[in-house]
């Protein structure tokens, strides 16, 4: 079994086609091509985690699509989900669906989620943040990645081969080296209401 990321295909949105420049001129025209991309990656026994916005199509033309890809599917959900996720013939097309997810694969801790996360658990001790959501438009600093279809330089899916490869290489997010509130000033605050005989309420 061979494992996958993508997200943000988007299959049925017109507008995505101008937002994110994919080469295509129809909805029609991109859904054929990005389930093509997908089976020649894909193969029926692998294993798919899509990280959300999967379809803007209608219920039933969404799960006509479905049927077509490859693959078992798990489904970090995003913000263009909530009507697929709810429908319990779509629900049953994936293994799960949660709209965050941590996994370990090959030993190397993950945490996925939908959106792009700046303080992810175990960020500093050598967890990798997989998200989508930006289209390929921000990179979060650290070991973590945009997996999305247009964030993909060949526009198809991510092998998890690439995925180490790309994050193998990534320093572990450091600790911060500053407090937000500095200690010095949080004392002579301290210390002023200590003096005014102020009661002092607990958090």
């Amino acid at each position: 079994m061979q494992i996958f990321f993508t997200s943000d295909t988007h299959f049925f949105h017109r507008n995505i086609i101008k937002y994110c420049h994919r080469p295509f001129i129809s909805p029609d025209e991109m859904n054929q091509a990005m389930v093509t991309i997908w089976n020649r990656q894909v193969k029926k026994t692998d294993r798919v985690y899509h990280l959300g916005d999967v379809s803007f199509g209608g219920l039933s033309e969404t799960f006509q699509l479905l049927a077509q890809l490859n693959g078992e599917i798990c489904l970090i959900s995003g913000n263009h989900d909530d009507e697929l996720i709810h429908d319990p013939y779509l629900r049953e097309r994936f293994r799960f669906i949660r709209p965050y997810h941590e996994e370990k694969i090959d030993g190397q801790e993950l945490v996925m989620c939908h959106y792009p996360i700046m303080q992810w658990r175990n960020a500093q001790r050598g967890a990798w943040h997989l998200y989508g959501h930006t289209h390929g438009s921000l990179q979060v600093h650290g070991a973590a990645m945009d997996v999305g279809i247009d964030a993909h330089p060949l526009f198809r899916l991510w092998r998890w081969s690439e995925i180490k490869a790309k994050l193998g290489k990534k320093r572990a997010l450091p600790y911060p080296s500053k407090p937000i509130y500095p200690e010095r000033e949080f004392s002579e605050q301290w210390e002023v209401l200590k003096l005014n005989g102020e009661p002092i309420e607990k958090c």
